[in-house]
């Protein structure tokens, strides 16, 4: 609370409080017992922990609190309790927007995005790693050893394949949100980068070596 006003002290949240019940209170009163608009549709809701020391409201207080414009711009309110209101109220917020995040920093709706755990997680990392090994080392040697081998060109058709198909995999179980948001949302678009710069050279030489 002190990071939306450095003066709010815990007394003013019982204030505030007790202003919320009274206003409710005289909305209650105010409409028809057999109206079902407004905030009387939870009026079995009792006030829990209220005794001599502080206050607590109930569904209707906090329905109020959170989107009664009346509580912060309404002229029949302190102007104590219209800045306390609108504090509480972006206090709320932002704990609620704070809590639509996880671990990772991503922006998910409160919804965790699942990647790889476990076998899985070791299958995805150790296994291309393997390959990208031979890669390296497939082109180290090409390079100096006759470089249009077919063994070479097989070769190349081979971890061009395994790429894609590690990537069409990672989309068929994971998805595309945790391929593009998830916490190797970095790694995986670079991945992605080197695949598509893999298949237009292909296409390239493709049409080259055809004409």
């Amino acid at each position: 609370m002190h990071e939306f006003n450095r003066g709010w002290e815990l007394q003013d949240i019982h204030d505030l409080l007790r202003e919320i019940n009274r206003f409710v209170a005289a909305h209650k009163s105010q409409m028809s017992p057999h109206s079902p608009h407004g905030l009387s549709h939870s009026s079995s809701a009792r006030n829990i922990g209220r005794g001599a020391s502080h206050e607590s409201i109930d569904l209707d207080g906090f329905i109020a609190l959170i989107s009664s414009e009346e509580l912060v711009e309404g002229g029949g309110m302190k102007t104590a309790v219209r800045r306390d209101c609108k504090i509480l109220r972006e206090a709320l917020k932002a704990e609620n927007n704070y809590n639509l995040y996880k671990d990772d920093g991503h922006f998910t709706q409160g919804e965790k995005i699942r990647g790889p755990s476990g076998k899985m997680a070791l299958m995805a990392d150790v296994l291309p790693g393997i390959v990208i090994v031979i890669n390296a080392l497939v082109l180290g040697i090409s390079s100096d050893v006759e470089p249009s081998h077919v063994v070479w060109i097989v070769f190349n058709y081979f971890f061009l394949a395994f790429y894609s198909a590690e990537f069409l995999i990672k989309i068929a179980l994971f998805g595309w949100r945790w391929f593009f948001c998830g916490n190797e949302w970095a790694w995986n678009g670079f991945d992605l980068f080197c695949l598509t710069l893999s298949w237009v050279e292909e296409l390239i030489t493709w049409i080259l070596t055809s004409s």
